[in-house]
């Protein structure tokens, strides 16, 4: 026994501890896995929180979309949804289907006298809806669409669609002072000729008139900036 182990000096022994390569490859993968974890909850998070903004947003658009189309409807007077009806309309993008052998003869553009009573009832829905403060606000054009079939060219189809499109807007415009004198600007004409078919068997379907109410984007993103800062 030396002096120091007599004076009780003598260092113990120190413990050797040994991290292995192992050992800092596991704690840099619990690591890694705890950060994954952490971005993968965030991510659901927001996935959460943008999948209720994008319902939101379309749940704002559909709810126009219904109120417009509503007060349409109680204008109408007629059946509008079944299979022979002179007008049918799309609820889902405000979209009136009109009949063409309702308005007009085959290859003609002169408005027939059964056009009349539909057409009565369009003037009644469209000053309803555009009398609106508020419905008007989400407007941004009522288009008048005409469309022909595949008989005769394409040059005697883009006219005789056009001359029809835009003889329904006259007639809307020559009925309604309201249509003319307050809201002319609101009402647009396009003729398509035979390129926008419905049904490439059934000619017949494929000669209508089509009447859009347009949205306006910047009266439908105001509502969605709404909901977002209410949402902050």
């Amino acid at each position: 026994m030396n002096d120091k182990e007599l004076l009780g000096l003598e260092e113990p022994e120190k413990p050797n501890f040994f991290i292995s390569l192992a050992d800092l490859m596991s704690a840099a993968a619990l690591v890694i896995l705890l950060f994954t974890l952490f971005a993968f909850v965030q991510a659901l998070d927001a996935a959460a929180t943008n999948q209720l903004i994008y319902e939101e947003v379309i749940g704002i658009k559909a709810k126009i979309i219904e109120r417009i189309s509503n007060t349409m409807n109680q204008e109408l007077g007629f059946e509008r949804n079944q299979e022979n009806a002179a007008v049918t309309i799309n609820k889902e993008d405000l979209t009136l289907r009109i009949r063409e052998d309702i308005f007009f003869d085959s290859g003609e553009s002169t408005l027939k006298k059964s056009a009349g009573q539909p057409l009565n009832g369009l003037i009644k829905a469209f000053t309803k809806v555009l009398e609106d403060d508020e419905l008007r606000n989400y407007i941004s054009v009522i288009l008048i669409e005409g469309h022909c079939d595949t008989t005769g060219s394409a040059e005697l189809n883009w006219r005789l669609s056009t001359e029809r499109a835009l003889n329904v807007v006259q007639y809307l415009h020559d009925k309604s002072d309201i249509l003319r004198v307050k809201y002319p600007s609101y009402f647009g004409a396009a003729g398509y000729s035979k390129f926008r078919p419905i049904n490439e068997n059934v000619l017949s379907l494929n000669r209508r008139i089509e009447i859009r109410v347009i949205l306006k984007d910047d009266a439908l993103l105001k509502q969605i900036n709404r909901f977002l800062k209410r949402e902050k």
